[in-house]
């Protein structure tokens, strides 16, 4: 079965290959074996002897832009636009307009000019960098200026893709980076600013696990993207000069959370509450999800807690009885599930705990005499589902976690919780209470992925 560990080797694999070929160019027999020490070096198996390794770096396509009719493209003063796996590229002023007309789009300059694109072509747009004196010999080549789409500056390329199955003014931009380019906007993303830097650099680790986990799944299935920017997968901020999010990234360059040598998907959430969650109870394990059952993220039992901190650690809402039936049921409906036949709630119990006492799977009774059962994280998002003439619930009253417990009243329901989030892997108000307590990242991994290696792939 092809994993996503074999995609980043393949990868490596092909950067093998590159240099060969430059090498042979060049033909430079110590150049040779020099370069090629170092991509073996990348793209081992085994933990790396030394921090200092260094190999090729995988690019990451992050989905910044969802279905939007148009996006605005500024920053530097001249950008590139070519369809995709074309050479022919029209340089633009900006700021440059890109809309989706009927599957086509459609580009405006600033200084009016038009441009259309072929039909159904995803689109490049990179920056243009200003014109600079002749470098000195040996010297670096200034950065790429970022590309600023709205208030947010981005690293690397824009693709623009039309989304004629989402209408016929749509289209997505997605923002083509390296991972290590990527990683600190997702730090400022996913942390508070005042946390300590071992924090940063706990999740850090964490969240590259992630990101090469999703992007081979992302290729293998053959997606125009790897990673949204949103909580569905992780936050990402863009360009940051955060200090320490940008330190984090930097200092544990290429780190990754492994299990019998592939990448773990290093699950994490806001707050645990003091109850954790195995990933194999409530999200699937059978073929195509096998990495749900990766036994570092099975923990389900008491464990040290420092979340406390948290405005989530503890919190209540309150709903009215036909607000909960109704968007229970309307998520029934939106995922073919029988609960969509849910009448108005009487009673919703837990059936099943954790070793660590948090619910698993609830029962929801209703006025008609059924029951219905959805496992917690389930039931999280049932809560927090839209319905007619509900929509989705503001942050400050929605239903944070599935470890929750149900008070029935006359025509209203009080909901109890701990914590936010799914509670599986790692914890990050906890990471931020283990690196006041002066842990280090290695250790705050240990307790939260028990069993995974930290392990350099490039």
């Amino acid at each position: 079965m092809t994993t996503p560990y074999r995609i980043v080797r393949a990868w490596c694999g092909r950067a093998a290959d590159a240099a060969r070929r430059r090498a042979a160019v060049a033909g430079q027999a110590v150049a040779v074996a020099l370069l090629l020490s170092l991509v073996s070096v990348s793209c081992q198996t085994t933990p790396r002897p030394s921090r200092t390794a260094a190999g090729a770096e995988p690019d990451v396509r992050v989905r910044i832009i969802r279905e939007a009719p148009s996006v605005r493209i500024a920053g530097p003063a001249r950008v590139a636009l070519r369809p995709v796996g074309s050479f022919a590229e029209w340089t633009a002023a900006t700021p440059i307009d890109v809309r989706a007309e009927a599957g086509v789009l459609v580009a405006t300059d600033a200084a009016g000019v038009e441009r259309r694109f072929d039909q159904g072509a995803p689109l490049e747009v990179r920056a243009v960098a200003p014109t600079r004196a002749r470098r000195a010999p040996g010297s670096r080549p200034p950065p790429e200026p970022d590309l600023l789409v709205g208030d947010r500056a981005y690293p690397g390329s824009l693709e623009l893709h039309p989304r004629s199955d989402a209408g016929e003014s749509a289209l997505d931009a997605i923002n083509v980076t390296t991972l290590e380019a990527y990683l600190p906007g997702v730090l400022t993303g996913e942390l508070l600013d005042n946390w300590p830097l071992e924090a940063y650099r706990a999740q850090a680790v964490a969240a590259r696990s992630y990101a090469l986990h999703e992007r081979a799944r992302a290729r293998l299935r053959g997606r125009a993207f790897d990673l949204e920017n949103t909580a569905r997968n992780q936050v990402f901020a863009g360009r940051t000069q955060h200090d320490a999010a940008v330190r984090a990234a930097r200092d544990t360059r290429g780190e990754t959370l492994t299990v019998a040598g592939e990448p773990l998907r290093a699950y994490y959430s806001s707050t645990c509450g003091g109850r954790p969650m195995g990933a194999g109870s409530i999200w699937p394990t059978g073929t195509g999800w096998e990495f749900n059952a990766a036994p570092p993220l099975q923990v389900d039992a008491p464990r040290a807690t420092f979340c406390e901190a948290s405005s989530a650690y503890r919190w209540q809402v309150t709903r009215t009885v036909e607000d909960v039936s109704r968007r229970i049921a309307a998520y029934g409906a939106a995922n073919g599930l029988s609960i969509k036949a849910l009448g108005a709630v009487r009673s919703i119990i837990p059936t099943e705990v954790n070793a660590a006492g948090r619910p698993v799977r609830f029962a929801i009774a209703d006025d008609k005499a059924k029951t219905y059962t959805l496992n917690a994280e389930h039931l999280r998002q049932a809560l927090n589902h839209a319905a007619d003439g509900l929509p989705a619930p503001e942050r400050a009253s929605q239903v944070r976690s599935g470890d929750i417990e149900f008070e029935m009243r006359a025509r209203e329901v009080v909901i109890r919780g701990r914590g936010w989030g799914h509670g599986v892997g790692a914890c990050q108000f906890c990471m931020n209470g283990m690196a006041r307590r002066h842990w280090d990242y290695a250790r705050m991994l240990a307790h939260f992925y028990p069993g995974a290696r930290i392990e350099r792939l490039y």
